[in-house]
């Protein structure tokens, strides 16, 4: 399979608090769903922000496509890699077709408008989602679920081969989970995008996902697939506690029990 994200010696520290993500490797190719799993403050979000470009002071290699990231301009890195963050919460009420719009900023040219391709990704993009239908409202008057999925749509429109998910299905109800879960699914096996999510919750990671990295304390303690990865003694390790493991009845993926 194609490598998309290669990720060698990768080390990082925040001066502040002392924290520390420690020679982290990882190899990610296309097509693949990764969820990164561990306690809070372990180091998802630092790791999804360092691939994303957001943050270059880091030591070792991160490369999409081969290219290392902290050589990219921003419009080139923009190109190739979309984050859709934890929480999402501007400061004006813009409308839901002007949020999913700013995925096409990186193609713009100067003192040009958008071009046709620029609207269909938009529309496409609004579709694949379904907020197409309220593409007129403001994104602070509709819920936190729809919210939600046009963030999703704006990294769809943003047409990138990589795209980071933190956390981008908690605190949605059962309904918004199985709505956004269909839509992820979907794009991966249309188009063979590469997703690398951060998940607060282990049995959907195990349901979604093709490969599980868990991290703890700034290291990756397993990667692997989920019927390989999810045993008691890495649970444990992770989050101190004996879990028990049943098979989901339908996706035949671990699924985790607390006892």
């Amino acid at each position: 399979m194609k490598e998309v994200v290669k990720i060698r010696n990768l080390s990082f520290s925040y001066p502040q608090n002392g924290f520390q993500l420690r020679e982290v490797n990882l190899t990610i190719s296309e097509g693949e769903m990764v969820g990164l799993i561990g306690p809070n403050g372990s180091g998802k979000t630092t790791l999804l922000k360092l691939i994303s470009g957001v943050m270059k002071n880091y030591s070792g290699s991160i490369k999409i496509g081969g290219m290392e990231v902290r050589r990219l301009s921003k419009k080139k890195l923009a190109r190739l890699v979309s984050y859709v963050p934890q929480e999402f919460d501007p400061l004006f009420n813009y409308s839901v077709e002007t949020i999913v719009s700013m995925g096409r900023i990186p193609y713009m040219k100067p003192f040009r408008s958008f071009s046709e391709e620029d609207v269909r990704m938009v529309v496409e993009s609004m579709k694949v989602t379904d907020v197409l239908r309220f593409r007129t409202r403001g994104v602070r008057d509709i819920s936190g679920g729809e919210r939600r999925r046009v963030t999703i749509a704006r990294a769809f429109a943003q047409g990138t081969p990589v795209v980071l998910l933190d956390e981008f299905l908690s605190h949605l109800d059962l309904g918004h989970v199985r709505d956004i879960m269909g839509i992820m699914l979907s794009k991966l096996k249309d188009e063979k995008i590469t997703i690398i999510a951060a998940f607060h919750e282990v049995n959907l990671a195990s349901l979604m996902c093709d490969k599980l990295v868990g991290i703890k304390d700034g290291r990756i303690i397993f990667q692997g697939a989920p019927q390989e990865t999810l045993n008691e003694e890495n649970i444990f390790t992770l989050y101190g506690i004996r879990p028990v493991l049943v098979v989901h009845p339908r996706f035949g993926k671990p699924q985790v029990l607390i006892t």
